[in-house]
């Protein structure tokens, strides 16, 4: 029967081992925090004094205050005796108290040797008095520090004995030594150690290293980075308790957390209820061996499928890249960047093909090539400059922002544009003098309409430095704490994509404009976000701002929002 129950708990460590490959290492741990809070106990002895002698902490600080305390005031006696200092100080100004002409720099320069000799041995008396005071300061420091880690080592020995009490409910926090509680408890996960090194496979063995334990340990409330590794530890025992303990079935339903490790009796060798009896006398290592195969098949065909759809990620990436240039009309990311480097960097026109007057820039003016490097737009070069801004360490955390600032970029670029575009229109009418509505005289019509016609022949030439330029501006206005961005290489050449395609679309007849003002889903205006509740149409954020035709026009592109 008991070379049985040995079975059984072997069959279950090494289950536990399999499944929590982390554990032995997790509970090495609690064991060293264990052996140094008993180690810690016997740290409350005599200390030394200044004088050679051995003698209680509390005595020996008495002693310190008390003997500072003389010689202080014998400081104190030495400079009324020499009349160094009067009894009761006065403050000397040249508008309160005597004149302090015995101060003065010019009568430091008029002393003789006699006066200076006495001052010095008044000075050399005085340092010969305040310097055992000195030395007797650094022993009173070595006491202060002896007792604060006398009561850091208290708080981690309350710490771990409380930590058992949670977990072993026959511990009794009045009538138990506190040294010889710990000590069994330590005992037990020592055997427990012992018996996972010897049911876990080779080849598989983990460190007991605490240092190999790449987790971060997170000091709470007054305990020391001791104190949280084992409270981390319990936590992580207490986790996984009931993931392996559920696979047993409703039988062990009634287990406490604290059977997922010994308790101190079942480390004595009784045969209670909590520990490990619990359960070898519970779990079918049939049963388990059964469902951690299921385990393992399970496991496998998720990483099948894990890499089955890397591999189609990568696929659709280069489908993306191979069709980037015929859906934007012949702009390729390499063009798009070499551009801007020729435009607002250099100073040049930036136009937005590399093409020039051949086919591409033919092709680009045409308002579906248009509309196609709009959604280009917001498929290709808004994903590689979330990349760009992915690599800021100030931004890498910032998920909402930089979809923010990307929407808000296309936004600011179609009004800064329109405002360009207004303003020169409404110039050449004040130049020319025209008057009234242009809808009242067919001569300013024509004449309106020959400056739409030039600013749609020209976009692709039209220089647009200021535009970006004013674009970038408001974006490190507005998010000043952020002047990474002003480095962001990838963030200026979308700004710049952005500002050429908006002229584009603005100037043409009729011209387009952004709709992003709804805040009900309309299926002809906006699509849904992946992450959107598909039962909500009210509209919370939007991504990518609709492409509409004139003012209330069809919708040539939706935008994309989040119910």
């Amino acid at each position: 029967m008991a070379s049985d129950k040995v079975k059984s708990v072997e069959y279950a460590s090494q289950i536990i081992v399999l499944s929590e490959p982390q554990l032995r290492a997790i509970i090495s741990r609690r064991k060293r925090a264990l052996d140094r809070a008993v180690q810690s106990l016997g740290q409350h002895g005599l200390v030394g004094t200044s004088d050679d002698a051995l003698m209680n902490l509390h005595d020996a600080l008495k002693l310190e205050f008390e003997r500072i305390l003389s010689q202080y005031k014998a400081a104190v006696g030495k400079l009324e005796e020499q009349w160094l200092a009067p009894k009761a100080p006065v403050a000397r100004s040249l508008v309160h108290g005597p004149a302090p002409t015995r101060a003065s720099h010019q009568r430091q320069l008029s002393l003789r040797q006699s006066e200076i000799q006495e001052r010095l041995i008044k000075n050399q008396s005085l340092l010969n008095v305040l310097h055992p005071a000195l030395a007797t300061h650094r022993n009173l420091e070595l006491l202060l520090a002896v007792l604060q880690r006398r009561i850091d080592f208290d708080k981690d020995v309350l710490f771990q004995f409380t930590q058992l009490r949670k977990e072993a409910s026959d511990v009794d926090a009045e009538a138990s030594i506190v040294s010889a509680a710990l000590m069994c408890y330590s005992w037990g996960c020592q055997k427990v150690v012992e018996l996972m090194r010897e049911v876990e496979p080779s080849g598989g063995a983990a460190s007991d290293d605490p240092e190999d334990d790449s987790s971060t340990d997170v000091s709470a409330g007054y305990h020391s980075d001791s104190d949280s590794n084992c409270t981390r530890s319990n936590c992580l025992l207490y986790s996984a308790a009931p993931q392996t303990a559920s696979s047993a079935g409703s039988g062990n339903r009634g287990t406490t957390p604290h059977g997922s490790g010994p308790s101190p009796s079942s480390r004595a060798g009784s045969s209670g209820s909590s520990g490990v009896s619990v359960i070898s006398g519970v779990w079918d290592p049939a049963n388990l061996a059964r469902e951690l195969e299921a385990l393992r098949t399970e496991l496998e065909k998720a990483r099948q499928t894990i890499n089955s759809m890397q591999i189609a990620e990568q696929q659709l990436k280069q489908r993306l890249a191979a069709e980037a240039p015929r859906t934007a009309g012949g702009l390729s990311v390499a063009d798009r960047g070499l551009n801007l480097a020729n435009g607002p960097a250099a100073g040049g026109t930036g136009t937005g093909t590399v093409g020039g007057p051949g086919v591409g820039g033919l092709l680009d003016k045409r308002p579906s090539a248009l509309i196609r490097r709009y959604g280009a737009l917001y498929a290709q070069a808004r994903i590689d400059t979330l990349d760009a801004l992915e690599k800021l360490p100030q931004l890498s955390d910032c998920d909402e922002l930089k979809s923010k600032l990307l929407f808000s970029v296309v936004v600011l670029a179609f009004r800064s544009v329109g405002n360009t575009i207004a303003d020169m229109k409404s110039q050449v009418r004040r130049a020319l003098r025209v008057k009234g509505d242009a809808t009242s005289d067919p001569y300013a019509e024509d004449l309106e309409a020959s400056v739409e016609l030039y600013l749609r022949s020209k976009a692709e030439d039209f220089d647009v430095t200021k535009n970006i330029q004013d674009v970038c501006q408001q974006i490190l206005a507005t998010l000043y704490d952020y002047p990474c961005l002003k480095e962001c290489r990838g963030l200026i050449t979308y700004v710049g994509d952005s500002v050429r395609l908006a002229w584009a679309l603005s100037t043409q007849t009729p011209p387009y404009r952004l709709e992003f003002e709804a805040r009900t889903f309309r299926p002809d205006y906006h699509v849904r976000f992946h992450s959107s509740n598909q039962g909500s149409d009210h509209i919370c954020t939007y991504l990518w701002p609709a492409l509409i035709e004139a003012e209330n026009g069809p919708c040539v592109h939706k935008g994309v929002v989040i119910t």
